[in-house]
């Protein structure tokens, strides 16, 4: 029998790639502070990489564009919150 490579890895991205459940994850497991900064019915699923002006590469599970407070944000799945400049 052939095991599945990161079977945990492809339900995560599974089920938090359907944004209605990334609101809903985002709503009630971030910090309330970071909460309300972010506009819900921003959120936008993007490519898993970024590309920073200086060249500077970064890889995530999956990445979600946000507005926060009128400015571009965004939340990394497993959560971690970034502004890029």
């Amino acid at each position: 029998m052939k095991m599945l490579n990161k079977a945990h890895d492809k339900l995560f991205k599974e089920v938090m790639g359907d944004i209605e459940t990334t609101k809903s994850f985002i709503q009630h497991y971030l910090p309330p502070k970071i909460v309300r900064l972010i506009d819900p019915e921003s959120i936008t699923i993007e490519t898993d990489s970024y590309i920073e002006k200086d060249l500077s590469e970064y890889f995530f599970d999956l990445l979600f564009r946000v507005k926060m407070q009128q400015e571009e944000g965004y939340v990394d799945m497993p959560p971690k919150v970034r502004q890029f400049s």
